[in-house]
């Protein structure tokens, strides 16, 4: 593949996530379309690979294929109409997320470090 056509693909991908993150959210979606959808933007965003990057070429196979089979997966699953509505809005729009909550949770973990590292410190000089 050239590189142009690596670009188009990845191009594709990132509007398919997109159009996944409007069908996830969709009410008019079915239950399974929005879990497959869910877990396909959890793994696609997540850190954690089924099989670690570092194992040469397997670490990149499961991404270069398990990605598109779940995205082609939720685009069989999903009716066609509100499919081809999300795709249009995700070409449209860009998708603005809230991540006041993520504040909270580190917030909250520094708060029970701190509290962790302040017990140890008052057991251990008590």
């Amino acid at each position: 593949m050239s590189k142009k056509q690596w670009q188009t693909w990845a191009d594709l991908l990132t509007k398919q996530a997109h159009a996944l993150y409007f069908t996830w959210h969709d009410p008019r979606s079915p239950k399974l379309v929005k879990v497959l959808a869910f877990v396909t933007l959890a793994y696609l965003f997540s850190p954690i690979d089924l099989i670690p990057d570092v194992i040469p070429i397997l670490g990149l196979v499961d991404d270069l294929l398990l990605i598109p089979a779940l995205c082609w997966l939720v685009i069989k699953l999903v009716p066609d109409a509100i499919w081809q509505e999300n795709l249009s809005r995700a070409q449209s729009q860009t998708i603005k997320l809230e991540f006041a909550w993520m504040r909270m949770v580190i917030i909250a973990i520094w708060l029970l470090l701190a509290g962790l590292i302040g017990m140890s410190i008052w057991s251990f000089f008590s």
